[in-house]
């Protein structure tokens, strides 16, 4: 499952490459709109699309940010360490499924066809999953996730 683990931490940071770029050149468009458009006779109108811009500026730079902080998270995370009970950047094989406690992604689907769920330890999944271990058993939604390997 290292392997495994190594190919889901390289596609999830070009996942949010991608992202963080995607949110650059955004933010790149609504700079040039805002420092190409002229002011009007109807000077309201200009004002309100202005600002209108700089609230979505905003919402961007947050966005950038919110994606460079996962980058850094999931650096730290570079280290793989064997461990005994689920942690915070643990690979955690159950009979319902792979979780990675790492950042609240979602899903990853692999090359492989593996399906893998990307999940914050303070998501409701990720803090029932924090400090099991191999064997252990966690309900959640209904369902049961017996732990049968924790990378």
């Amino acid at each position: 499952m290292n392997n495994l683990k190594q190919a889901l931490f390289l596609y999830c940071l070009e996942q949010l490459e991608r992202k963080r770029e995607t949110f650059s050149e955004a933010l790149l468009k609504i700079e040039d709109d805002r420092s190409t458009e002229t002011k009007s006779s109807a000077g309201d109108k200009y004002e309100t699309s202005r600002e209108m811009m700089r609230q979505e500026m905003d919402k961007l730079v947050d966005r950038i940010k919110a994606v460079e902080l996962d980058q850094h998270i999931l650096n730290t995370l570079q280290e793989y360490k064997a461990v005994n009970s689920v942690t915070h950047g643990s690979l955690v094989k159950t009979d319902n499924g792979i979780f990675w406690i790492a950042i609240s992604y979602g899903r990853a689907q692999m090359t492989d066809g593996v399906e893998i769920m990307v999940i914050s330890s303070d998501s409701p999944i990720g803090a029932a999953l924090m400090h099991k271990k191999v064997g252990d058993t966690v309900s959640f939604n209904g369902r049961n996730f017996t732990i049968e390997e924790i990378c």
